[in-house]
């Protein structure tokens, strides 16, 4: 009987893309200037969604 495969982590030196492929700021990190106050809550809206794609978290469209 095989097991199924585990899903794979990425390694440090990947960085966090986000749908575009854009690099992301790691969120384990301490925030730094992310630009203007427009550009940063895009980039904070981005690296949110891309850690609730890793652990499987879904956000109905209707309640963003």
């Amino acid at each position: 009987m095989k097991l199924p495969a585990l899903p794979r982590r990425p390694r440090r030196d990947e960085t966090l893309r986000d749908a575009d492929g854009r690099a992301l700021p790691d969120p384990a990190k301490v925030p730094t200037a992310r630009g203007t106050w427009e550009e940063a809550a895009l980039t904070n809206v981005a690296v949110t969604e891309v850690v609730k794609r890793q652990i499987r978290t879904v956000t109905r469209p209707w309640t963003k």
